[in-house]
């Protein structure tokens, strides 16, 4: 769970750009989902990342034959 503070700052963010009240325990939950939906996509990017260094170590040593 998010801290207080950052519950307290993301609520301000939202009625800043959204004009919209949301209770602390919303906000933690948004949070909580944003943090989680970034370190997926993270670890996607990582994979992909890696998947991509394995094909291009593979051409490289088909290349070399």
């Amino acid at each position: 769970m998010p801290s207080q503070d950052l519950i307290k700052e993301f609520q301000q963010a939202i009625m800043e750009d959204y004009g919209k009240d949301i209770g602390s325990v919303q906000a933690g939950l948004i949070l909580t989902d944003l943090v989680g939906y970034f370190d997926k996509l993270a670890e996607i990017h990582y994979r992909m990342l890696k998947d991509k260094n394995v094909i291009i170590e593979t051409d490289k040593k088909n290349y070399e034959k």
